[in-house]
């Protein structure tokens, strides 16, 4: 099968957002620029030739809103938050999302478009390349059919494999919602990424410390990650309470997917009486990490798969959320993963890594224990921070931060509702 030329065009985009110089061994060695794959984004407008040529505004006949996902639903719990504003005001919107692990987990009463192809999240990233090079194709196809009049473009790599399409026919009608740090330290990658920041009705984020790395000038709409059926929920919630003589349940929540890192903690905690760990959900390190403990005879609780549902019993018997990343992955350097709110919403003290901005920001708010997880008698340290823990002004600090967190997050979902009645 050959590709024609824009089809070449749209590979050599997708093959910019993993390296920006590398070599395919095939008997000739390609070597793929940023300049020449930035010229290739950035032409005039009149020049590009989009896969399928343009769109004609005059065919938009429907205010139609598409929020595009880039894994399963359940990796991706801030779209919630669009879709609630959306459903509140009377907004038509649709669902395009990758079933990347072959579990079909949308609400069944969303319009979604599923594009179902097995990718592990662990992948080789080159191998990844075809990948994400289909689901382009499935997305502008949808993109095609359904006349989209806006976007809502969740995560980076998103915006960059779709930059062609929101630079030419969306400016000015897509959010951008940043949720990581991925290769913003690729130059020709901060090229593309500022051109749709700065097109974007507005460009979201969900920590304060992305603005490290972002390009300076912008506003950047704060998007907590968190949800209001977990604010209900703790209404209700009852926490055991810690005795002295008890373990301290240190207990994750989440994507298993770090096994280097939970092997390590989890080798340094569980052979200490003093504590109990516990992992609660799945994900592509589980059944690694689950056979290391059996193997060694570590006393792991594994529990699986969970719903939201679910959270809020199984937080209500742990005594420290285990949010401990390491600083090896880029990812994690300015990351503020949900569990930041589940300490805050449910009053649970969190352990951090205090290389990173959540471990920064657990010292600053004193929300938790940050600690490294090399130093040397560190069971000792959570154990003896924990017990001199004052819960009681703990619970005032949650209360305060929580109350800031809703201030911040009214306006964003007020600009979501702004967005959407354009």
């Amino acid at each position: 099968m050959f590709l024609n030329f824009r089809e070449i065009l749209c590979t050599m985009k997708v093959l910019l957002y993993w390296k920006s110089s590398f070599k395919i061994n095939v008997g000739w060695h390609f070597h793929f620029n940023l300049i020449f794959i930035q010229a290739l984004f950035f032409m005039p407008n009149d020049f590009y030739l989009a896969p399928w040529g343009y769109l004609s505004k005059d065919e938009k006949v429907v205010v139609l809103t598409g929020i595009i996902v880039l894994i399963n639903i359940t990796y991706c719990p801030y779209v919630h938050k669009y879709i609630d504003v959306l459903s509140e005001i009377g907004e038509d919107f649709e669902v395009i999302y990758w079933n990347r692990l072959n579990k079909s987990d949308a609400n069944p009463e969303w319009k979604t478009h599923e594009f179902n192809l097995h990718s592990q999240l662990n992948k080789n990233k080159l191998l990844k390349i075809k990948d994400f090079y289909e689901y382009r194709k499935f997305i502008k196809r949808i993109i095609r059919e359904r006349k989209y009049d806006k976007l809502i473009v969740l995560t980076t790599l998103t915006g960059i494999m779709l930059a062609d399409i929101l630079l030419s026919e969306f400016r000015g009608r897509y959010i951008l919602d940043i949720r990581d740090y991925t290769f913003d330290r690729l130059p020709g990658f901060r090229h593309i990424e500022e051109k749709l920041i700065s097109h974007s009705d507005f460009t979201a984020i969900s920590s304060e410390g992305f603005k490290t790395f972002l390009p300076k000038g912008y506003e950047y709409v704060i998007a907590h990650n968190f949800l209001y059926s977990d604010i209900e929920a703790m209404k209700s919630f009852k926490k055991r309470k810690w005795e002295i003589n008890q373990p301290i349940n240190l207990d994750f929540l989440g994507s298993i997917r770090h096994f280097e890192l939970d092997s390590k903690l989890v080798e340094t905690f569980a052979k200490d009486s003093r504590f109990s760990i516990s992992y609660h959900g799945d994900g592509p390190s589980y059944e690694k990490l689950k056979s290391f403990c059996e193997e060694n005879q570590f006393n792991v609780q594994f529990t699986g798969p969970f719903n939201k549902n679910d959270k809020p019993k199984l937080l209500s018997n742990v005594d420290i959320i285990n949010a401990y990343y390491g600083e090896d992955s880029f990812i994690n350097q300015y990351a503020l993963s949900n569990k930041f709110y589940d300490s805050i919403i449910y009053k649970i003290p969190l352990l951090a890594n205090s290389k990173l901005y959540s471990g920064k920001l657990v010292e600053k708010y004193k929300t938790g224990i940050s600690v490294n997880l090399n130093e040397e008698g560190i069971c000792d340290r959570v154990y003896e921070e924990f017990i001199r823990f004052d819960f009681d002004q703990f619970y005032e600090r949650c209360s305060e931060i929580l109350e800031s967190i809703l201030d911040e997050d009214r306006y964003y979902c007020d600009r979501i509702a702004k967005f959407a009645k354009k």
